[in-house]
């Protein structure tokens, strides 16, 4: 199980829909990613990369179709990720 952040997500994304950025997902975070892919591992993506993927979007550094993508993606029930809920017990651990 590995968690993943707001910049790794966006670039595996924009990989994925075929618009890679000029940021590149490291070589291992791409095995992670794609272990995932192929049911070997879990993603966990937690509600605060959620929330600044929505930031970036409203500031223009983003576009929202990237957005809409996630957010498709997670909203059938995948196997390799799921979206976690960061509260207090977790932002202070």
């Amino acid at each position: 199980m590995y968690t993943t952040g707001t910049r790794g997500l966006l670039w595996r994304v924009q990989e994925a829909s075929g618009r890679p950025s000029r940021e590149k997902l490291i070589p291992p975070a791409r095995r992670i990613f794609a272990a995932a892919d192929d049911g070997r591992a879990v993603i966990l993506i937690p509600t605060i990369v959620l929330v600044g993927w929505v930031f970036l979007s409203e500031g223009g550094i983003i576009p929202g179709a990237l957005i809409d993508r996630l957010l498709a993606d997670l909203g059938r029930p995948l196997e390799n990720s799921r979206v976690a809920p960061v509260d207090l017990e977790q932002a202070v651990w």
